[in-house]
């Protein structure tokens, strides 16, 4: 399980790279693209820290444990940039985010139909422009994430 967070943490990296999203909002935005395309219905079994926690829904089970800290290292990430964005509380924004990454986990993996990272996308969006106002825009060409590189198989 801690050999799949590591993968799935280098594969965000890696796509982050790639994009190269401008600004916080905008690396918040194409996470939870990421996520999407990370959780395509192609790539069955992908999250496994959230599958960890239900499986194994002991809190002191090992598995549980590095299931959390995965589910939590992705709210401390967004924390990051929700401070980069300079949010008046980072850990509020980080948290409420947080929730929409996960509840985009559950919904794809349900229904498995390749809407979830979109949505949750949108509803990060949304919620960015209730908490830190309007984004000024950036003059870039439009964010596409299609799969150019797969995860590791786990």
């Amino acid at each position: 399980l801690n050999n799949a967070c590591r993968q799935w943490w280098t594969w965000v990296d890696g796509r982050m790279a790639e994009i190269a999203p401008q600004g916080p909002r905008q690396r918040i935005r194409t996470f939870f693209l990421l996520l999407g395309e990370y959780l395509r219905p192609a790539q069955e079994g992908r999250f496994l820290a959230f599958s960890a926690c239900v499986q194994y829904p002991e809190p002191h089970d090992p598995c549980h444990i590095a299931g959390r800290e995965n589910l939590q290292a992705i709210e401390g990430r967004l924390r990051l940039w929700a401070t980069e964005a300079r949010a008046s509380d980072p850990s509020a924004l980080a948290a409420q985010l947080a929730v929409i990454a996960k509840g985009a986990i559950i919904c794809e993996i349900a229904n498995r139909d390749g809407t979830a990272g979109e949505i949750a996308a949108r509803l990060a969006q949304e919620l960015m422009e209730q908490v830190l106002g309007p984004a000024v825009p950036i003059v870039t060409t439009e964010l596409t994430c299609s799969p150019t590189s797969e995860p590791a198989e786990t």
